[in-house]
């Protein structure tokens, strides 16, 4: 079992390379510490690095669209982990 961190950190890079300079994106992360099994993390790579650059390139505006929509210029894409025991426990609160 390995932290996910480790998996949303090496996410972090090419998210945001591939941003461009029309966009302001902030990568917000949540629940590092929630363990995962290693061939989980391995499998998870490259699809979660998909879906940041998906998100980033096709969901967030540029800076100045953003802004005239009356929108923060800055983008956020989260990415939250938790175990199925967290989730529980926060929902009964």
């Amino acid at each position: 079992m390995l932290p996910i961190g480790t998996l949303f950190q090496s996410t972090r890079a090419p998210s945001t390379t591939s941003l461009g300079y029309r966009q302001r994106i902030r990568l917000e992360m949540n629940g590092e510490e929630t363990e995962i099994d290693k061939s989980m993390l391995e499998m998870l790579g490259d699809p979660l690095t998909h879906l940041i650059r998906n998100a980033a390139d096709h969901g967030i505006e540029s800076a100045d669209v953003r802004k005239a929509a009356g929108k923060p210029e800055e983008g956020v894409i989260a990415l939250s982990a938790s175990t199925a025991r967290q989730n529980c426990d926060r929902n009964i609160r």
